[in-house]
């Protein structure tokens, strides 16, 4: 029998601050789509993403030292899952990212010859592998 994986990795910034909620931390990444073949603008994606267990333990960590906050761009990798619950009688439907991995990009400083700081967009990676058994979420 063939193997199925689901497994997803997105680049992004935070469309907001996270929210950190009883063992758990939700956000959304804003993610482009790229250019049309005019050389358009393609439009941007919202993905909702939700860490649990260790993985929500140093994301928070990284919130309360400054550095996961509305605008960070970050790499997220995880698995698709879905959802519903009810709402008014009405049944809602869910899509999000569980994060079992990210990392941060963070602007460096560098320092040109004459002592002036200047920002480069250098990848500088903060991170963790988080490992969670954790299936069902809703």
């Amino acid at each position: 029998m063939a193997k199925n994986y689901n497994l997803t990795i997105i680049e992004g910034h935070l469309t907001k601050d996270p929210v950190v909620n009883r063992g758990s931390v939700r956000f959304t990444l804003g993610c482009n789509r790229g250019s049309k073949s005019d050389g358009s603008d393609a439009g941007a994606d919202f993905i909702s993403c939700v860490a649990f267990a260790t993985c929500a333990e140093y994301l928070t960590v990284h919130i309360n030292a400054g550095y996961l906050k509305k605008g960070t761009h970050i790499i997220v990798i995880g698995t698709i899952q879905t959802g519903s619950y009810e709402k008014d009688g009405t049944k809602i439907y869910t899509t999000d990212v569980c994060v079992n991995r990210y990392n941060l990009i963070l602007d460096a400083p560098i320092s040109k010859e004459n002592g002036d700081q200047q920002t480069r967009s250098e990848e500088r990676r903060v991170g963790k592998e988080c490992k969670t058994n954790r299936n069902t979420y809703h």
